[in-house]
C-alpha cells in the first residue's frame, strides 16, 4: 500500500471515528435527557454486568442453525446481542424488523421476552450490521441519524444498549 493511500485510509478512519464519537455523545445525551423515574427504577432492579461477562448473539433470522425465541436463550449468557438492526436508505439511520421465521406471534411477545431476560439480570442490546451490514456514518448529520434511530429502537424495544 503506498503512502498516499494509507494516509487517505487513515483520514477516512479518523472521520468515521469522529462520527462515531458524535453518535455516541448523542446517544448518551438522549439517554440522560430521556430517562424517567420508571426507567430509573427498572435499571436499578437489573443486575450489574459482571466483570467477566459472557455475550452471545441471538439470531433474528433462520440461517440453518437452531431457530429459537429470545426467551429460550440459555441462562449462562450475561449479555444478549439481538442480531441485527439494518441500515435504511438514510445515511446513519438504522431499523429493526422482527423476522417471522423466529416464531413470534407479535412484537409484544418479543418485547416481553426482552423484559423477562432483563428481570433475570441479563442485558439485552441491539447489534448493528452483521457480516454484510454497512451503516454509513461519515458526517454530523448521519451521526445524529444513527444516534436518534438507535435511541428510538432502545426506547421501543427496551434494549439496554447497542453493539456496533
Amino acid at each position: 500500500m503506498d503512502r498516499t493511500h494509507r494516509k487517505k485510509r487513515s483520514n477516512k478512519l479518523l472521520g468515521g471515528s469522529a462520527a462515531l464519537v458524535l453518535a455516541t455523545g448523542g446517544l448518551m445525551a438522549a439517554t440522560t435527557l430521556g430517562s424517567s423515574a420508571g426507567a430509573a427504577e427498572s435499571e436499578q432492579a437489573r443486575a450489574a454486568v459482571p466483570a467477566h461477562a459472557v455475550t452471545g448473539y441471538w439470531q433474528n433470522f433462520d440461517n440453518g442453525a437452531t431457530v429459537q425465541k429470545l426467551g429460550d436463550v440459555q441462562d449462562g449468557y450475561d449479555i444478549i446481542a439481538v442480531a441485527f438492526a439494518d441500515a435504511t436508505g438514510t445515511d446513519g439511520q438504522i431499523e429493526f424488523n422482527l423476522d417471522p421465521a423466529v416464531g413470534y406471534a407479535s412484537e409484544d411477545d418479543f418485547k416481553a421476552d426482552i423484559a423477562a431476560k432483563q428481570e433475570a439480570g441479563k442485558s439485552v442490546v441491539i447489534s448493528v450490521g452483521g457480516e454484510l451490514g454497512n451503516v454509513t456514518v461519515d458526517d454530523a448529520e448521519s451521526a445524529q441519524q444513527f444516534a436518534d434511530s438507535t435511541y428510538a429502537l432502545m426506547e421501543e424495544y427496551g434494549f439496554d444498549g447497542v453493539d456496533i
